[in-house]
């Protein structure tokens, strides 16, 4: 029987935030300096070799042209929603799917205030949480792991168990998650957010083509091929228009439903200007309706 391995996806993820962390600083279109220790060696090795990351950089541009781009900027976009709901006195941070997320130890003003709930499946959380040891030390108290299947488990019935408080303001983040689950998980998910009437919810989405592997666009239908050859699968996509009825829909209030390319003037400063981004990325941010 094979051993579960973390997530593939997710340590390319967290390869995208690591390699913007050698930008000089006013050209980095987001800020992850943990993302690197969440790295296999091998992974790890390729950012200290000019060459090799040379070749593989230029190798991927042609594969996946814009997809760093619009990565990089999906972490910032979040980055920014937290920044706002920390503002307005988010008191809860649930992180489904976090993969190799690490908002909860490299933002301001989430320590003392913010109780954190990452979920995921097992293999990835316990391989973060080893490589978190190693990085930082003692696990954070404000922190709270809950190792599942995002897609079968229910996600309200283990929040509870864990010390979830409906009745708090909070933000959830589905970062990379929306395009792998069914359209019954997502739902379901955005009932549970609605229902709380203090909630907010940020996340990225895929269009059909690319699920489905008929994009126009060479990087959409390599993305599918990629996923696949990695033992994973897209299954759900949106255009701008389905996804803004689906929100509607479920009780929220539209604040961001934006192509990825639309943030170039917002984060792309100097010489990233020059930097693609594909517009297979659509972010949205959404408020339940009534939320104060």
């Amino acid at each position: 029987m094979n051993t579960p391995q973390p997530s593939a996806t997710a340590i390319i993820m967290a390869f995208h935030r690591a390699l913007e962390m050698l930008f000089p600083e006013a050209e980095r279109v987001c800020r992850d300096p943990l993302a690197v220790k969440f790295l296999p060696p091998d992974w790890a090795g390729v950012l200290e070799d000019r060459d090799r990351l040379t070749a593989l950089m230029g190798e991927k541009a042609q594969q996946f042209p814009g997809v760093n781009g619009a990565i990089v900027s999906r972490v910032r976009f979040i980055d920014d929603v937290v920044k706002q709901a920390l503002s307005d006195g988010m008191r809860q941070l649930v992180i489904i799917g976090a993969g190799y997320d690490s908002r909860a130890y490299r933002m301001d003003g989430i320590g003392g205030r913010v109780t954190v709930f990452e979920l995921d499946d097992p293999a990835t959380q316990q391989d973060k949480r080893g490589k978190l040891e190693a990085a930082i030390g003692a696990p954070l108290d404000h922190v709270r792991y809950i190792a599942m299947d995002v897609g079968r488990d229910s996600i309200k019935e283990r929040l509870a168990d864990n010390g979830y408080d409906a009745d708090k303001k909070s933000l959830f983040i589905l970062e990379g998650l929306v395009p792998y689950i069914s359209a019954e998980a997502l739902a379901g998910l955005l009932g549970f957010i609605a229902a709380g009437r203090r909630h907010a919810v940020v996340f990225d989405y895929l269009p059909p083509s690319v699920v489905d592997g008929t994009c126009r666009w060479v990087e959409g239908r390599n993305m599918h091929r990629e996923v696949l050859s990695h033992g994973e699968a897209f299954r759900l996509g949106f255009s701008h228009d389905e996804l803004d009825r689906l929100l509607r829909d479920r009780g929220f209030d539209v604040v961001e439903n934006v192509n990825a390319p639309d943030l170039k003037t917002r984060y792309f400063h100097g010489a990233s200007a020059r930097r693609p981004v594909t517009p297979v990325f659509w972010f949205a941010h959404a408020v339940a309706s009534g939320s104060t």
